[in-house]
């Protein structure tokens, strides 16, 4: 039996093959990506999973299909887990193939049910809209959006998130797929290839080419990441320390003074200022919080991303480093700065961050808009840690140094501080 999974977003197209792979349904080997361009030049990859054996799938396909009519099962509860919410929520917008086949058999009382499930299970209010050609779309009602998103949140990639941050509320079921063999799967992606082009020279001229086929580095890391593990027959689930970090609800959130001691040790607070012609000042200035690690370090990025809301970046550092980075103005502002104001740090990182915050204080006054505003930031960056380049040497001859300020002489009250720092730059002999 082969599965096929599409999607614009690669970073959810591996994690969901990951999920396949722990599940004990495919070998546990990377996808081959196939890329195709639809009519309206959005680029989107599929990949295609055969199970170990045909009957692996047999329990899914009764409990949904009824003489290959699809259906609302009355144990649906069952299946409307955090996991499949959000996996729902990513796929409602979802079209590859196209059917002119009826295979969706649902009524008011079907739809009135899982309406009516939201609310039991998770105190959710929603409801249903009858759509073109066989589709439902279920809304989130405004108030219980912020609850749904909750639920869901720390299972959505952070390359997707923003779909969250848009409030977009919309759950979907489509009523032009039937669960169908290997042989009738191709067969009806060949009928409707006509509405895609798979020529390289299409793709790469697209109108979006830069922004939907040139992967990111968290895509990329995403095709590197995948489990390559085989998995042996008794053993359908993973117990590596990275699965244990992320997917275990107890931890999925660091300590505040944890991460404050860590970022003592691995963390820096620094100002990028950049020749730009387009600029008016031609300057452009970027206050950045990073965290850099190897790579087999990766799960702790992002259990560190995950408890700071899913903000900034994760991506390749070098051929070994990963790093963690948040540049955004409006993160900077609303999360990073106050929170480590309220989980101080006690080393002398805390001087810069302190020069951060001017930075990020004098942007929200519009300072990087004027080379009188540039000259400041340029004094601000030659107080840090990495000083200035030869570029901003030669640019700015006459800049003067800003004031570093004092370290506090803090004390160590809060042992997660310690086990933090002990993490980031101890070491066991």
């Amino acid at each position: 039996m082969v599965f096929i999974k599409c999607s614009g977003n690669i970073e959810y197209l591996v994690k969901f093959y990951n999920s396949l792979i722990k599940l004990g349904y495919c070998k546990s080997k990377k996808p081959v990506l196939n890329k195709i361009i639809s009519k309206k030049n959005k680029i989107i990859y599929y990949w295609k999973a055969e199970t170990f054996y045909s009957t692996q799938f047999e329990w899914f396909y009764k409990i949904f299909y009824k003489c290959d009519i699809k259906t609302i099962p009355l144990n649906i509860k069952e299946y409307l887990t955090p996991l499949s919410l959000s996996v729902w929520y990513l796929d409602n917008t979802g079209k590859l193939y196209i059917s002119n086949n009826q295979c969706f058999n649902l009524n008011n009382k079907n739809l009135d049910y899982i309406v009516q499930i939201f609310k039991d299970i998770y105190n959710i209010d929603i409801y249903y809209k009858l759509e073109s050609k066989g589709k439902v779309a279920f809304y989130v009602e405004n108030q219980s959006f912020n609850n749904f998103s909750r639920i869901i949140k720390p299972y959505i990639p952070c390359s997707l998130q923003s779909k969250l941050n848009n409030s977009h509320n919309k759950l979907t079921m489509w009523s032009n797929l039937r669960l169908s063999s290997s042989k009738s799967i191709n067969s009806l992606m060949q009928n409707n290839i006509k509405y895609y082009s798979t020529s390289a020279k299409d793709i790469k001229y697209s109108a979006k080419y830069k922004k939907d086929y040139m992967l990111t580095d968290i895509q990329k890391e995403a095709l590197l990441g995948i489990i390559l593990k085989p998995l042996t027959p008794s053993r359908l689930y993973s117990t590596s320390v990275e699965d244990t970090l992320i997917n275990n609800n107890k931890l999925l959130n660091l300590e505040g003074n944890f991460i404050a001691g860590f970022t003592d040790g691995e963390g820096c607070f620094r100002v990028r200022i950049s020749k730009r012609n387009e600029r008016k000042t031609g300057w452009m200035v970027e206050p950045i919080f990073q965290i850099g690690l190897h790579k087999k370090d990766l799960s702790i990025l992002q259990l560190i991303q995950k408890t700071l809301g899913g903000i900034g970046s994760i991506s390749s550092m070098s051929k070994e480093g990963v790093k963690f980075k948040v540049s955004s103005i409006k993160n900077l502002n609303e999360i990073i700065i106050p929170y480590f104001m309220k989980y101080p740090l006690l080393t002398s990182k805390q001087v810069d961050f302190e020069l951060l915050k001017k930075v990020v204080d004098l942007m929200n006054q519009k300072e990087h808009l004027t080379i009188e505003g540039i000259q400041k930031f340029v004094s601000i960056k030659a107080s840090m840690n990495l000083g200035l380049s030869e570029e901003l040497l030669v640019a700015f001859p006459d800049v003067k140094p800003v004031l570093r300020p004092s370290t506090n002489e803090n004390k160590i009250e809060d042992p997660n501080w310690l086990a933090g720092f002990i993490s980031g730059e101890g070491c066991f002999l």
